[in-house]
């Protein structure tokens, strides 16, 4: 019996000593994470629609580019009218003219100066929009690969606890523990069936939110690199934050309200109409010539110029509003990351380290009697949860670094760092 009890006690030291693998080995065919997000940054139904908004400016932009007015050709013909002085049947009149407005303060180049922002506009949009697909990607992927390891950990704290509840059956039949410390085994191994549970329903949850989002098959998708993104070296945040893709695109969109404005302008200037014709009236050949121009009397458009502008100061202010914000996010998020960053590393080092070389002292102390059973058990969970809680800082650690790709406007140069 004591036999068994010490074979069991070794098996169950070897399975805690075994350290918990914090990525499981990439396969050769597998994505990087830039390959990862890139692809879907691409292929998204939401950087689709952005991309149609592109195309949809390019072809607003082609046609302000058009000629604004086309000519219009008349015919007229008229017969009959009053009787000629010896009793003749009536006159006939043929015509046939054209005319043309002329544009003549270039409301085409302002049109279509307008409509280049309002692409430059739709561009940083796409833009905006890939790095926020992307970022949710990989978000995604750093809370199934978390999901995963803690399944992993929490089967084996089920194997763990169903192998110390055998033990502990045992050691009630030989007498070396009461009933208490049997129940308390008990106890521990359903409550660790539980947290199998929960984890098993936290993976495939996670799972559905990824393929929601993923365009490649599950078993190409990235494992999270081992080593820690670098520490965040930046220069100037005020910088970093005017060249932000949502800052980019509402700046487009003050250079195009702003053009609108000399749109509202242009409209306020007349552009007159030029015609010429020939007519046939009886036998007498008839040219004309015409000149119109509208009198902008009872609406001169300035209304519309005041509103232009109004909203081009809404843009303006909205700008500025996100800038600043932007920039709060900025600097919150870099702390965030290296708070994060730092709590991992001193974890590491403290923590990590000694999980498995106390297991040996621990197993030891229990053959000889000087740790009781539920002294044992409270060690292990403690180190399992511990185990638990360095998986969960690790995962907040990559979604800093997530918060900051999506803050910083730069995620594609972000993941390159990471390549090999």
């Amino acid at each position: 019996m004591q036999h068994r009890n010490w074979l069991a006690a070794m098996g169950l030291a070897y399975t805690l000593a075994s350290p918990v693998s914090l990525a499981e080995p990439v396969a050769s065919n597998t994505l990087s994470l830039l390959e990862f997000a890139g692809s879907i940054a691409t292929e998204h139904f939401d950087v689709r629609a952005a991309r149609a908004e592109v195309e949809a400016a390019l072809s607003r932009q082609e046609a302000a580019s058009q000629p604004l007015y086309n000519p219009q050709l008349e015919f007229e013909a008229e017969s009959g009218g009053e009787q000629d002085a010896f009793g003749g049947g009536g006159v006939s009149q043929f015509g046939a003219g054209i005319s043309q407005t002329i544009d003549w303060n270039d409301k085409r180049e302002v049109r279509t100066l307008a409509a280049k922002r309002y692409v430059l506009a739709a561009e940083a949009e796409l833009a905006l929009v890939g790095q926020e697909i992307a970022a949710q990607a990989l978000d995604a992927l750093i809370n199934y690969r978390t999901t995963e390891q803690l399944l992993d950990l929490a089967r084996r704290r089920v194997e763990v606890l169903q192998r110390f509840a055998e033990l502990a059956q045992e050691r009630k039949r030989a007498g070396d523990i009461g009933q208490t410390d049997l129940d308390l085994a008990r106890l521990a191994l359903a409550e660790g069936l539980s947290v199998l549970a929960d984890a098993r329903v936290a993976v495939n949850e996670a799972l559905q939110a990824l393929r929601e989002i993923a365009t490649d098959e599950p078993h190409r998708w990235p494992e999270l690199p081992d080593a820690l993104p670098a520490p965040l070296e930046v220069a100037g945040l005020r910088e970093l934050a005017k060249s932000h893709p949502q800052i980019a695109a509402l700046q487009s969109q003050l250079a195009a309200a702003r053009a609108e404005i000399d749109i509202a302008r242009s409209q306020r200037q007349a552009d007159p109409t030029v015609g010429a014709g020939i007519s046939r009236e009886g036998e007498n050949n008839i040219v004309g010539l015409s000149f119109s121009i509208p009198l902008y009397v009872r609406n001169d458009y300035r209304a519309e110029v005041d509103a232009a502008a109004n909203d081009a100061l809404a843009v303006e202010a909205s700008m500025q509003a996100e800038y600043e914000r932007l920039l709060a996010r900025l600097r919150t998020t870099l702390e965030s990351f290296q708070d994060s960053r730092s709590a991992l590393q001193s974890w590491q080092k403290t923590v990590s380290g000694h999980l498995d070389q106390g297991l040996d002292l621990l197993e030891r102390l229990w053959q000889v009697g000087e740790l009781s059973a539920t002294e044992y058990l409270l060690q292990i969970q403690q180190r399992l949860d511990a185990r638990a809680a360095g998986l969960r800082l690790r995962a907040q650690v990559w979604r800093s670094w997530t918060n900051w790709l999506v803050v910083s406007g730069d995620w594609r140069t972000e993941l390159s760092r990471l390549e090999p």
